[in-house]
């Protein structure tokens, strides 16, 4: 039920198929010749409205390189087996992939119905105001989360010697 359309070797490679490729998920590693896949992601975007599913070794649970690629816009992230191929593991890698990739695919299936929901609901800001001391702030977040806590932290106002506890579901 999946068509390859188009590969590329490299990050420049897969900014330049992406003029004529038609795709709804791309998988973009991290560890490329020319142009690494971090480096190569915001022109991917910019060429694109696929959703990019990052798949490499470097995207471990908690990595650096994982809440870079979610703060930049991929879709999603998966971890590659460090096994021999054609092992137990890299089986169940295989089936994961490709469920992550009919997830993607199926959360892109309804644009229009996306669009009119977006235009009808609008993010309200809401004026905080604390009656007391504040002893903690908690956040929890899921799809989304990752871009729109980066967001949330660029704009908030300090405080002093108030903890933050963040939970994000990946």
């Amino acid at each position: 039920g999946m068509d390859v359309v188009a590969t590329a070797s490299n990050g420049l490679d897969a900014i330049n198929v992406l003029a004529t490729a038609k795709i709804d998920v791309l998988v973009l590693d991290l560890e490329m010749p020319r142009l690494d896949g971090l480096s190569a992601l915001p022109d991917i975007l910019n060429a694109t409205s696929a959703a990019v599913l990052v798949v490499s070794a470097l995207t471990t649970q908690g990595a650096q390189s994982t809440i870079e690629a979610l703060r930049l816009g991929a879709a999603d992230t998966l971890t590659k087996p460090n096994m021999v191929p054609g092992g137990k593991d890299s089986r169940g890698f295989g089936e994961l992939l490709v469920e992550k990739v009919r997830a993607l695919v199926s959360n892109r299936a309804h644009p229009r119905m996306i669009e009119a929901v977006s235009a009808r609901v609008r993010p309200l800001a809401v004026p905080l105001d604390f009656r007391g001391p504040l002893d903690v702030i908690a956040i929890a977040a899921s799809t989304g989360g990752p871009s729109a806590m980066f967001e949330l932290f660029a704009n908030l106002d300090p405080f002093d010697d108030v903890p933050i506890l963040v939970t994000q579901h990946l």
